[in-house]
């Protein structure tokens, strides 16, 4: 009886185990999915992104490239000052939103003397689809670089500066991507007093006082 017993209990241990094998999940069904970061991704993930310079205008289409060698805008802003208004057009971005940032340096340092940034939010560019841009009729989605007056009196119109701009995804895969160029600002103020305003205060040793006129 006793041999009867133990018979009858291995074969409940056996098929108890078989029946824990067929419950139990497979390795191949990936079990859940992890928490994602917010974002889809459009192309490569984290991909470095295809970036192009812009600038923010008040005519036409609300914005227009910035070329190596070209000019940048000293724009006068209402609450004082000289700005450039700096945008970016970028390829593979898998987000809507973007940290634009902009950095000025003299020619051969590696250190910016001026620089902000801006959380944008992007739109697809009319002219091409696989693009994305700041919205061209809103200038306050634009990296607002404080120019002028120029720290330490420096002189910024009609100098040589090198220019980088870099893109970085948010809420997606955070891809980056960047673009430098060397540029020059340049007062284009129409002929008359905001224009010599503009030509003052971005000139060299600037001090409080000094110009009239904006």
């Amino acid at each position: 009886m006793a041999q009867g017993r133990q018979r009858q209990e291995l074969l409940l241990t056996r098929w108890l185990a078989l029946l824990a094998l067929l419950v139990a999940p497979s390795a191949c069904d990936g079990g859940a999915e992890s928490p994602g970061s917010g974002g889809s991704s459009g192309g490569d993930s984290g991909a470095p992104l295809s970036v192009q310079a812009i600038l923010f205008s008040a005519e036409g289409a609300g914005w227009a490239p910035l070329e190596p060698g070209g000019a940048l805008e000293l724009w006068a802003a209402p609450q004082g000052g000289h700005w450039a208004r700096i945008g970016a057009r970028a390829r593979g971005l898998g987000t809507d939103t973007a940290e634009l940032a902009a950095r000025l340096y003299d020619p051969g340092s590696s250190t910016p003397f001026v620089e902000a940034t801006r959380t944008a939010p992007m739109v697809v560019a009319k002219d091409d689809p696989t693009l994305a841009q700041p919205d061209p009729s809103d200038m306050y989605h634009y990296v607002h670089l404080p120019l002028c007056p120029g720290e330490g009196g420096r002189a910024l119109n009609g100098g040589e500066f090198r220019l980088v701009v870099t893109v970085t995804e948010l809420y997606g895969d955070f891809s980056e991507g960047s673009v430098a160029l060397d540029v020059r600002p340049t007062c284009q103020q129409p002929a008359g007093a905001t224009l010599s305003f503009c030509t003052c205060e971005c000139a060299a040793a600037y001090a409080p006082g000094k110009c009239s006129g904006g």
